[in-house]
């Protein structure tokens, strides 16, 4: 297991990024999914983005494009009005790197998940790592999700905080259509999530087999049924953005509890190339030292990533058990 990547909570550095992450991105992700680049004839040239105008596109899902933002020549912002949230959600998309030159061609994508604290206003991939100058010369289409902050990613019982949450619908039902059409994005998909965004990486490969072909979890809470767990995740919760943990799955005997841990649905990964990270939970290069020795100020960081490395250990040796290969 490796040792060093920080939480959420810690600064996330660019070195960290490129030299822990990236070389496995670029060895088990982007080459292998880059074979899945296609060509489609009759796809139309992308305008300039100081002509683009918003699109407004519809699919069977009933989710349409309402409003499109070029931030740079090959950073787009879409905002996506999703029938299942009842609500307008932004996603960025980093161009891979022939998209404007190449009209005719679609690309593979790699998906990025944020962590507990995911804002509405950017995906922190974008700038608390250097992700988007990695991908300036990848031939992928990376896929920003923006907002979600404690959802995990996945489809809750009810609302809570005034979220109608239902990100696992939204973005294995209503955007691919989106990204496919307008986007000239093909099926061959990968999943890279940090944090809370490695839980959800993992699960939604599980409960949607065929949609990723590869998934990545850093720092991710890979167990979240065994004793304690389900505690620990209300209380990270509760401390980013006062959401209820029963408002998502239930109470803890839910069954949705076990339908969502990455350890009960290891099985369901086979045949996806996986990647698990974490750090220690000790002191590190960008962290603030308290009085005690390997221990830092950030306390609920430090508990959260020692989560984060018990249970990525747990389900590492849950993998190697199956016979299901993944890069620890």
């Amino acid at each position: 297991m490796r040792v060093g990547l920080a939480t959420e909570d810690r600064r996330r550095s660019r070195a960290t990024f490129r030299t822990k992450v990236v070389g496995a991105l670029a060895a088990m992700l982007v080459l292998p999914i880059a074979a899945g680049l296609t060509t489609a004839g009759t796809a139309a040239a992308a305008p300039a983005p100081a002509q683009a105008a918003p699109a407004v596109t519809q699919n069977p899902t009933g989710a349409a494009v309402t409003k499109v933002d070029w931030l740079s020549e090959r950073r787009v912002a879409l905002w996506v009005n999703s029938p299942a949230m009842g609500a307008p959600i932004q996603v960025q998309i980093l161009l891979a790197r022939d998209w404007n030159v190449n009209p005719s061609a679609s690309f593979p994508s790699v998906w990025m998940l944020d962590g507990l604290r995911a804002t509405d206003n950017e995906n922190a991939w974008t700038y608390e790592t250097d992700a988007e100058s990695f991908y300036a010369d990848k031939n992928v289409n990376v896929i920003l999700p923006v907002g979600g902050q404690s959802s995990f990613y996945s489809d809750w019982l009810e609302p809570d905080n005034g979220k109608n949450y239902q990100w696992e619908t939204f973005l294995t039902k209503e955007l691919p259509p989106i990204l496919e059409k307008d986007w000239r994005t093909t099926q061959t998909r990968g999943v890279v999530g940090l944090s809370m965004g490695g839980t959800s990486a993992m699960f939604l490969t599980a409960r949607n087999p065929g949609f990723f072909k590869f998934a990545a979890s850093l720092s991710g809470i890979l167990t979240t049924t065994s004793l304690g767990m389900p505690q620990a995740i209300q209380f990270a919760m509760t401390d980013a953005g006062g959401y209820n943990s029963a408002a998502m799955w239930g109470p803890p005997s839910n069954a949705q509890w076990a339908a969502h841990d990455p350890y009960a649905l290891a099985e369901k990964l086979k045949g996806v190339s996986l990647y698990v990270s974490s750090g220690s939970g000790t002191t590190g290069p960008y962290d603030q030292p308290s009085g005690i020795p390997g221990v830092s100020t950030n306390y609920a960081g430090m508990g959260l990533e020692i989560l984060a490395r018990l249970t990525s250990q747990t389900f590492a040796t849950k993998l190697n058990q199956l016979g299901i290969p993944a890069q620890v």
